[in-house]
């Protein structure tokens, strides 16, 4: 199948999935025109020399499009996911660049910016979309027209703007499956004719969770959101503008249940001969700990490793944690079959908190040579997060987080022409500010471990960056482009790590050099810089056909490491730099009737920020951010959208994307590990993506009927890089449960496989346009596959979360106004 689409959209080449609307009887003939800012003014799609994928509002409408993660099933080259470890947070990949984790000192390789303000940090985007105008998503290096550097690309989200056209808006109201409940209103106001007008949009996102609690019988992935906007604008002349915004969200949630698809049988890895002694006093310790709380000692209480499960119920010294896990109620069908093959029956107790709150503000001032404008923003999120991390029957992991980030920022672009519109230039220069705080805890094994890691980090960051970018028209159809960027980073982090007794209260810091006198506070300050620049080559071999050629280079700012919890790391970590070639051709055929466009790019990235496991003396391990060494990425995708007789529309987008390390050296903190990883997995960058959409419109004597249909498909994801030495060092051990080694289940399990998702919609207009009636269904086929793991080998256990099932409901909308 992956064959014969590739074929049939190559052959025909690729293009856009924000379809335009199927004409009607004396309408004009061809595919509208899509209109993108990339480059800092409103251009043709067809006309910019940059890979972009594009999106207007009725495109995601007559999709379903819902949430952020809605836009990248028809997108090439891109993926979301819902990170892990904090549901409130979303994790992008675009053309092989992926955060590898989430966390406020990491910063992202694919920048999100919303009405021009750039949302700094991942936590709390994974939100609902609501009253958007468009989205754009621009695929490599970005820096020489935007306030952020990345070296992925970036995600453009704009709002509708209040207009002075009259009072207008919409009512909808959705119902679906599992008691879907969603509400929307917006309104726009004009208050003085061509001077001030308002506009105002909130949705209420309700819904029952799906998948139930075998322990508890409670359901968890339900769904209570509030969503608001209001911007005012003000025309204060001809020339001048004011327009400001304000933006809320809230989420209060069971989360997604997690559900644990695999136990290495012997639990941690099994310490040396030589650690023994050292873990036999460590043993005794918290032995002396228990006495002195007036509580029981189990005998034989260990505990960093696995032992078997004794009269008391603790964990002793021999056995495992898949006795452990099993002594609690769990028998072994329920392990391999109850929980892997039966996705409604989680057992954890999540719960997840986020609010944003947003305010924007746009001067824009029209000049003789174009146009100067300044935008500031200010944004504050607040999340909070419980997750039972292991989905387990058993009390085996817990985590929690807290975190609030506040950012404030201000950018000043000039965009214009000069010479006889022989150059367009656009130049800025950009100020943010960010600080707050990130905090986590962590709980393994709590029936007979009686300690919780803490983890906090205090944030204080200041970036400054000016950037320009020109494009010199030789003729009319042959144009260089070429842009410059400079920018300084400096970030400063307090870490109070603990290890702290949940008996006793007695903290001891994680970092030896850290006093608890002063609460383990450690405190470090780093500053990156560091120049982007972008060349490209575009030529016009008709007027409806452009080819290009670009090369560039994207920075990705360096940072610390929060979670460190010794001195070897308490190391900060490098910028990432990027270097991108790509070619493309963009072109619009028979009469406008086919748009087509495909590209090409090679990427090696350098000094590349992964998240890595680092194995302890204990037989734990601990996560650590560093720069991996060298990656090669290169890949090819399209898009095509055609426009048929009588209504019909068909489009499709494809990609294959090849990401290699060149370069991954071990950690020289690293223990019982030496030696290349240039072998290991490269995470969440799936091989093959293919999407396909079908379409018609067909206007009666009484409405107008709108049918859409949409499928996309990705080859297997790995959802999390697999480090050979944890569980089973040689990658030879068998486990007895599947026959199969201990490395490769771990594989398995933290493997999305190759998985499609169908979806479809279909509406009918009435009274000229105001009232919509329209049904919907999401991921038809039921898909139940796995979409997100997380491999923790401290522990010993691979957990997970599947796919959505099968949902579905009606909307009715009354649009009033023009």
């Amino acid at each position: 199948m992956i064959g014969l689409l590739l074929g049939t959209a190559f052959s025909a080449l690729a293009a856009t999935p924000a379809f335009a609307q199927a004409p009607q009887s004396g309408a004009q003939v061809g595919l509208e025109d899509i209109v993108v800012t990339a480059r800092k003014v409103a251009e043709n799609l067809q006309d910019v020399p940059v890979a972009i994928t594009a999106f207007t509002a009725e495109s995601l409408l007559e999709q379903g499009a819902t949430k952020v993660s809605d836009v990248a099933r028809t997108t090439p080259s891109l993926t979301v996911r819902e990170s892990p470890s904090n549901p409130t947070a979303i994790s992008i990949t675009l053309r092989g660049q992926v955060q590898t984790d989430i966390l406020a000192t990491l910063d992202p390789s694919v920048g999100t910016y919303v009405d021009d303000v750039y949302w700094s940090r991942a936590y709390g985007l994974n939100q609902d979309l609501l009253d958007l105008s468009s989205v754009q998503v621009l695929k490599g290096p970005q820096g020489t027209l935007f306030g952020r550097n990345t070296t992925g690309g970036a995600m453009l989200f704009e709002t509708n703007n209040p207009n002075f056209d009259g009072i207008s808006g919409s009512v909808a109201a959705t119902y679906g499956r599992f008691n879907e409940r969603v509400g929307t209103v917006i309104v726009n106001i004009p208050l003085i004719d061509d001077k001030l007008a308002i506009r105002g949009a909130v949705q209420r996102n309700l819904r029952d969770g799906w998948m139930k609690d075998r322990v508890t019988g409670d359901k968890y992935n339900d769904r209570d959101n509030w969503a608001a906007r209001g911007k005012i604008l003000y025309q204060a002349t001809d020339n001048l503008s004011f327009l400001f915004s304000g933006e809320y969200f809230k989420q209060d949630v069971s989360a997604a249940g997690r559900q644990m698809l695999y136990l290495v049988p012997s639990g941690l890895t099994a310490p040396s001969a030589a650690d023994n002694a050292a873990l036999q006093s460590a043993g005794a310790a918290a032995a002396a700990t228990l006495t002195a709380a007036g509580l029981p000692v189990p005998a034989g209480i260990n505990p960093f490793s696995y032992g078997a499960i004794g009269s008391s119920g603790a964990l002793q010294a021999g056995g495992n944690l898949r006795s452990y896990y099993t002594s609690l109620g769990a028998s072994q069908t329920e392990l391999s079959q109850g929980i892997a093959g039966n996705p409604n029956f989680p057992s954890a107790s999540p719960r997840t908190y986020v609010k944003t709150q947003t305010y924007n503000g746009t001067i824009n001032l029209d000049t003789f040579f174009g146009a100067i404008k300044f935008v500031g923003g200010w944004r504050r999120v607040s999340t909070t997060s419980r997750l039972d991390l292991d989905g387990s029957a058993a009390p085996i992991h817990t985590t929690t987080g807290d975190q609030t980030l506040t950012q404030y920022s201000g950018e000043l672009q000039i965009t214009g022409q000069a010479f006889d519109d022989a150059i367009d230039f656009a130049g800025g220069a950009f100020y943010f500010h960010e600080s707050g705080f990130d905090t986590s805890s962590s709980v393994t094994l709590p029936s007979f471990n009686p300690n919780t890691l803490l983890f906090s980090g205090q944030l204080d960051n200041d970036s400054i960056g000016t950037y320009a970018q020109a494009t010199y028209h030789f003729d009319d159809r042959l144009s260089f482009t070429g842009g410059l960027r400079y920018s300084v980073d400096d970030k400063g982090l307090t870490t109070r790590n603990q290890n702290r007794s949940r008996i006793t209260g007695i903290a001891v810091c994680q970092i030896p050099t850290a006093s608890i006198g002063n609460d383990c506070a450690l405190r470090v300050r780093d500053e990156f810089d560091g120049v982007s620049y972008l060349a490209s080559l575009d030529y016009k071999l008709s007027d409806d056909v452009l080819v290009y050629l670009k090369t560039s280079k994207g920075f990705r700012s360096g940072g610390q490491n929060l979670r460190a919890n010794s001195v070897a790391t308490a190391i900060s970590f490098r910028p990432e730099v990027a270097y991108a070639h790509e070619a493309g051709i963009k072109s619009e055929l028979f009469d406008r009737r086919l748009r087509v466009n495909l590209a090409g790019y090679y990427s090696n990235v350098e000094d590349i920020q992964r998240t890595t496991l680092i194995g302890l003396p204990n037989g734990t391990t601990q996560t650590v951010l560093t720069n991996a060494g060298k990656i090669r990425i290169w890949g090819l995708e399209g898009e095509f959208l055609m426009q048929l007789p009588a209504g019909f529309q068909i489009g499709g987008t494809g990609a294959y994307t090849n990401a290699k390390y060149k370069d991954y050296q071990e950690l020289p903190s690293r223990t019982n590990l030496t030696g290349s990883r240039l072998t290991e997995r490269v995470e969440g960058v799936p091989e093959w993506t293919w999407s396909l959409t079908g379409s018609y419109e067909h206007a009666f004597n009484f409405g107008r009927l709108n049918l859409r249909t949409d499928y996309s498909w990705n080859s297997a994801i790995n959802l999390q890089p697999y480090t050979p030495f944890l569980g089973d060092p040689q990658g030879v051990t068998i486990d007895p449960n599947t026959g199969k080694t201990i490395a490769q289940n771990i594989i398995d399990a933290t493997t999305s496989p190759k998985q499609g998702v169908l979806s479809a919609r279909a509406s009918l207009t009435l009274m000229d346009d105001k009232l919509e009636l329209a049904v919907f269904g999401r991921n038809l086929t039921n898909n139940r596959k796995v979409v997100q793991a997380l491999y923790v080998g401290g522990i010993g256990y691979v957990s997970g979360v599947h796919r959505e099932p099968v949902t579905y409901g009606g909307t009715i909308t009354y649009r009033f106004g023009n």
